[in-house]
């Protein structure tokens, strides 16, 4: 069995234009953001996509993508199936911080600054267990706990998929980047996802291929 799972991060946020950190806080899209969540329904549209069941993050900025999205495809918003399974990083104490200085606050022990210097050097899930430890509330996701949850929402699709099934998933762009760090075979170039942009994995037999990454036009 084969299927395809198409991946959009959401629009812009509020907090994505102030540069903070944003996993499962939450803020409105702007009105750039919903300009990106019409743009990539225009795309899937083009695309003539006849989704079997779609999917997004239960965070307001997943959903009020998600909803443009299904309008712009035709698609009732009843047919949305909200899941946790695809949230956003969980960040913890660092959660509205700003971006630059929680690099910093995390990075400094290890040399660097900065969240893809950072990737580059250690590699993603060392980064995630690196903000854990220095999280003073101690929720922030370790790299286990991230997949874990992740891995859940891969199941979920799994459950309903037929041969030759496509998905829609709307999420976020460290959750994204992260599929596509593990499976894409080095094709992210160390480039975080665009708001708006699209992913496309190919699922056969458990295994998860990454066709495409960051698509925007």
């Amino acid at each position: 069995m084969e299927y395809e799972v198409y991946f959009v991060r959401h629009g812009q946020t509020i907090l994505n234009l102030s540069h903070r950190m944003q996993g499962w806080s939450d803020s409105p899209l702007t009105t750039k953001g919903i300009d990106d969540a019409q743009k990539a329904g225009t795309l899937l549209k083009d695309k003539n996509l006849n989704f079997s069941k779609i999917f997004c993050s239960d965070t307001n900025r997943a959903y009020n993508t998600c909803k443009i999205i299904a309008e712009t495809l035709g698609i009732p918003h009843n047919d949305i199936n909200i899941t946790p399974f695809f949230r956003e990083q969980c960040y913890g104490y660092f959660e509205g911080h700003n971006v630059d200085d929680t690099w910093r606050i995390i990075g400094l022990p290890y040399g660097k600054t900065c969240f893809l210097d950072l990737v580059s050097e250690y590699g993603i899930d060392n980064v995630r267990n690196m903000t854990k430890r220095v999280d003073p509330i101690s929720i922030a996701e370790n790299d286990s706990e991230f997949w874990s949850r992740i891995n859940k929402g891969f199941g979920l699709i799994k459950s309903v998929a037929q041969d030759k099934d496509k998905f829609l998933v709307v999420s976020h762009g460290t959750m994204i980047f992260s599929i596509v760090k593990k499976y894409g075979n080095g094709i992210d170039k160390n480039i975080e996802p665009l708001n708006g942009s699209i992913t496309k994995l190919t699922i056969n037999d458990s295994k998860i291929n990454v066709d495409f990454y960051n698509m925007i036009s």
